[in-house]
């Protein structure tokens, strides 16, 4: 849940561009690819009406689901193209709604992150120590 006593479900959007990382996270969606369009279709419908409140995904599934309603989006990894940052995240904060996106970022990525504030001229902040009032 989004916080103690709301009735606002808590929506989690984990996002990783390999592969591979998926499958170390989750054991569910590590071959989307190879799936029928018919099981993809299930998957993003259980996500948006908020009845599945964890999605752990690649880049591949990411493009397909509501992100503008999404509270939390985890990046496992940046995408390395700039241009592919807010899309992975949620159209959601291009349009002035509310949400965190956190990103794990080891020190040799952090070239990556300098870039994307570069990019789209802001700062990322480094993560609280207290999490629980960011969704």
């Amino acid at each position: 849940r989004a916080g103690k006593g709301s009735e606002t479900p808590l929506l989690l959007l984990i996002i990783s561009s390999l592969r591979v990382h998926g499958e170390n996270a989750c054991q569910g969606l590590h071959n989307f690819c190879s799936l029928q369009q018919k099981k993809k279709d299930f998957i993003t419908r259980e996500f948006r009406p908020r009845s599945s409140h964890v999605l752990i995904t690649t880049d591949l599934l990411a493009h397909e689901i509501d992100l503008q309603k999404v509270s939390l989006a985890i990046n496992y990894d940046l995408p390395t193209n700039c241009e592919n940052y807010i899309p992975r995240i949620g159209r959601g904060v291009q349009r002035g709604s509310k949400g965190v996106a956190i990103n794990f970022v080891i020190e040799e990525y952090k070239r990556i992150l300098c870039e994307k504030e570069t990019f789209y001229n802001t700062t990322v902040e480094g993560m609280p120590m207290n999490v629980a009032g960011l969704v």
